[in-house]
């Protein structure tokens, strides 16, 4: 009786943990999407940038 009891909780325990790591996992994923977005933007100003500081140079001479 004790070892079913026992086995139900431990059965519990793990759904609950892999329900827990299935969601950390999601959320790295949705992280590492938000931040190779977020790389693309910074390095297209990044040569938008450069863009206007040559036509600024450029301008000057």
């Amino acid at each position: 009786m004790a070892d079913l009891i026992l086995g139900s909780i431990v059965d519990s325990i793990t759904e609950h943990l892999v329900s827990l790591v299935a969601q950390e996992i999601g959320l790295i994923s949705g992280v590492k999407r938000e931040f190779e977005k977020l790389r693309g933007t910074v390095s297209a100003i990044a040569a938008l940038l450069r863009e206007a500081e040559k036509r600024r140079i450029e301008a000057e001479d």
